[in-house]
C-alpha cells in the first residue's frame, strides 16, 4: 500500500538525472513518493510545496554549494529533515553540515541497501530485511547494445540498471554508489584513457561481478554468467507483480 502523507515523501537533490531516477525507483519499491531536483533553485521550489519531506542532498553540485542549499532548506523550515551524500574528500563539509542540523550522512562509497536503511531509519519505518536486497547494474557501452538486448533479462532478474556511453561519463557522474554488477563493452574499454581504465579497475573490487564483453557476445551467455551469481528472486518478483522492469535513462544531454 502506498504511503501518501508528506512525511513519506523524499526529495532527491542531484544534478545527474540517472542517479535521481535510480533512487526514485529504489525508494518507490519501499513505498515512498520521490521527487527529484537538479539544482538548488529546483530544490527550494519543490521543498516549499512539501516542507515535511525528507531531503537527500548531494553536497557537490556543479557551481553550487551543498552547504548553501542546506542553509536555504533550513531557512524555509528550521526543522528540515536532510540526509547528505558526501565523500571522504569533503569530510570538512560534512562537519559543517552536521552543525547545520542534517540528520545523517551517506559516506561514499555506499550501497543501495545503505541508502534504504538510512531513509527508513530517519523516517521511523521498518528496517529493510537482507532478503529484500535490490540488485543494481552499471552498464558502460558506447553502442548502447547490451542495455537494449538485455532488457527482458533485467526484468526477469529484477535488476535496476544505470547506463553510460563511456567510462568517462560514468566517472564524471560517479556518486560513490556500489553496484552488484558492472557490464562493460570491451571496445569501450579500448577507447578509454589510462585514467579511465584505472577508475574502472578501482571500481571492480566493490562489485560481485564484472563482465567485459566482446561485441559478438550472445545474450544467452551473458545471462548465464549473471544467473550464476544472481539467482532469480521469486518473492521479490511476486511482490512487484505488474510493475514493469525499469532501465534507467542513459544518453541524456
Amino acid at each position: 500500500m502506498e504511503r501518501a502523507d508528506d512525511e513519506n515523501r523524499v526529495l532527491v537533490v542531484d544534478d545527474d538525472a540517472r542517479i535521481g531516477q535510480l533512487i526514485e525507483d529504489v525508494l518507490g519499491r519501499d513505498g515512498y513518493r520521490v521527487g527529484c531536483a537538479r539544482s538548488g533553485e529546483e530544490a527550494f521550489r519543490a521543498y516549499r510545496e512539501n516542507p515535511d519531506q525528507l531531503v537527500l542532498l548531494d553536497m557537490v553540485l556543479p557551481g553550487e554549494s551543498g552547504l548553501e542549499i542546506l542553509k536555504g532548506l533550513k531557512k524555509i523550515n528550521p526543522e528540515a529533515r536532510v540526509v547528505v551524500m558526501t565523500g571522504y574528500s569533503v569530510l570538512g563539509m560534512l562537519e559543517n553540515a552536521s552543525h547545520l542540523g542534517c540528520l545523517a550522512a551517506l559516506i561514499k562509497p555506499f550501497t543501495i541497501d545503505d541508502l534504504r536503511q538510512t531513509v527508513v531509519s530517519t523516517t521511523g519505518k521498518k528496517a529493510v530485511e537482507e532478503s529484500e536486497h535490490i540488485y543494481s547494474a552499471l552498464v558502460i557501452d558506447h553502442e548502447d547494445r547490451y542495455a537494449q538486448l538485455l532488457g527482458k533479462a533485467w526484468r526477469d532478474l529484477d535488476f535496476l540498471v544505470v547506463k553510460y556511453p563511456s567510462i568517462a561519463e560514468a566517472r564524471k557522474h560517479d556518486r560513490g554508489m556500489d553496484f552488484d554488477l558492472i557490464l562493460v563493452n570491451k571496445d569501450t574499454v579500448q577507447r578509454a584513457s589510462e585514467g579511465e581504465r584505472k577508475y574502472l579497475d578501482e571500481k571492480t573490487p566493490t562489485v560481485k561481478l564484472l563482465l567485459r564483453l566482446d561485441t559478438g557476445a550472445s545474450v544467452e551467455n551473458i545471462v548465464k554468467n549473471i544467473e550464476t551469481i544472481f539467482p532469480k528472486k521469486t518473492g521479490r518478483k511476486a511482490k512487484n507483480a505488474g510493475r514493469p522492469g525499469r532501465e534507467l535513462p542513459g544518453h541524456q544531454k
